[in-house]
């Protein structure tokens, strides 16, 4: 016997139950089809694929865009043509909306000669490439679209929808704003890096800012300490301050008049031929670097160094509220991380720079020493007079000095300058 022979014969009853449950099993495999056809078409965006057509060309229209090539036969209305290859006639899907550019002039209050400018480009760069080119930022150096030291102003009022710049502008504005940058005998860099960081200086800046309705974004970079006077004459000690006319910038202007010196605020591109000229007989600029590009050394050829003047000078990263929030989350992340992204480098450069500058000057023949001891103490003293005035008719004001003392305290302990 075979083994065909064993095969079992079905009679009429067991075969309509097995009719039956084959029915049954189709019926749940098309509704399962069906709802997993809805839930992909729900989930899954449609990919802007061109639809094809059959390539008899007859009955052949174009399949529905982003079908995946269903095997149909030539001539069948509506089928794809075979496994879903491009049909000559078949039509092009709806192309993807373009994602919507937002543009930013973004100005800063420092000329392309100071190490500010490459940092305010890299900062616009970073934004641009890290956005995918969605929120595209053009930098501006000071003086390029508003007045120089008029930044914020030009940000409030829709000139500029972004700018890197040092708080102590802001002073007509914001009483407070000098004291977050070059606060005398406050912070160095890394202290004040750390402050705004983990401290609480971001919380405290954004308190000063919402007066204005501007958003703090964060730290854009802090400088090493500037060279404390760069003077056409030597100074000997405090008699050769008497009547000293000097170009300065914020509060330091308070304290250096009670050391006799008569003090003038001009933009950089104006303190050469100042000098030269004699309206002035020195100046607070920056660093030696920066004031070596600056031509400072033909005019002024005495430089005097003490961290006690500026220690550090912060620049922050400013945008209008309105503006901050039109911006998604995602963009507002990029904003907010590309301070410390990029400052790290751009702080490291400047220890090497400021040393750069200084061989230049030696080389060239400048006079460089250290400030005199009496002119330091005096002036340190003047200034913990003036901020203590400043703290006793301010409340807010009194805060910020507090916390930055305490801060000061506390990183110094920890061997942190």
């Amino acid at each position: 016997m075979t083994r065909y022979a064993q095969v079992k014969i079905l009679n009429k009853e067991e075969i309509r139950k097995v009719k039956s449950v084959t029915k049954l099993a189709l019926a749940v495999m098309v509704v399962s089809l069906l709802v997993g056809s809805l839930i992909l078409g729900a989930c899954v965006k449609e990919v802007p694929v061109p639809g094809p057509a059959g390539p008899a060309g007859e009955a052949g229209a174009a399949g529905t865009a982003g079908e995946a090539g269903a095997a149909g036969t030539a001539g069948e209305a509506g089928a794809a043509g075979e496994a879903g290859a491009a049909g000559e006639k078949g039509a092009a899907a709806p192309a993807a909306e373009p994602v919507e550019v937002i543009r930013w002039k973004m100005a800063v209050h420092v000329g392309t000669a100071n190490p500010g400018w490459p940092q305010t480009q890299a900062i616009a760069e970073q934004i641009t490439t890290a956005s995918g080119g969605q929120l595209y930022v053009e930098p501006f150096p000071g003086g390029a679209i508003v007045p120089y030291s008029e930044e914020i102003d030009g940000l409030i009022r829709g000139v500029l929808e972004f700018t890197l710049n040092g708080p102590e502008f802001h002073q007509h504005l914001l009483p407070q704003g000098p004291i977050f940058s070059t606060t005398i005998g406050g912070l160095t860099m890394t202290q004040q890096v750390l402050w705004y960081d983990t401290g609480r200086g971001a919380a405290l800046a954004q308190r000063m800012y919402d007066e204005v309705d501007v958003q703090y974004v964060g730290l854009g970079y802090c400088n090493v300490p500037e060279i404390w006077v760069q003077s056409s004459k030597p100074i000997n000690g405090l008699a050769d301050l008497e009547g000293f006319k000097m170009r300065v910038l914020g509060e330091a202007a308070v304290p250096l008049g009670k050391l006799g010196i008569s003090t003038v605020l001009l933009p950089g591109g104006e303190i050469y031929e100042s000098i030269q000229r004699g309206v002035l007989d020195g100046l607070d600029y920056a660093q030696p670097n920066v004031n070596w590009d600056m031509g400072f050394h033909e005019v002024a050829p005495y430089v005097y160094l003490s961290p006690t003047r500026a220690p550090s000078a912060a620049a922050f990263l400013l945008v209008t509220k309105d503006t901050w929030a039109g911006l998604t989350p995602a963009l507002r992340q990029i904003l907010e991380m590309v301070g410390p992204s990029t400052r790290t480098i751009a702080n490291a450069n400047q220890v090497a720079l400021f040393e750069e500058g200084l061989a230049k000057m030696r080389d060239y023949g400048t006079t460089i020493e250290f400030l005199p001891a009496e002119i330091d103490e005096a002036f340190l003293g003047y200034a913990a007079e003036y901020y203590d005035e400043q703290a006793g008719d301010d409340a807010f004001y009194a805060e910020i000095l507090a916390d930055q003392r305490a801060w000061r305290a506390i990183t110094e302990a920890q061997g942190i300058r």
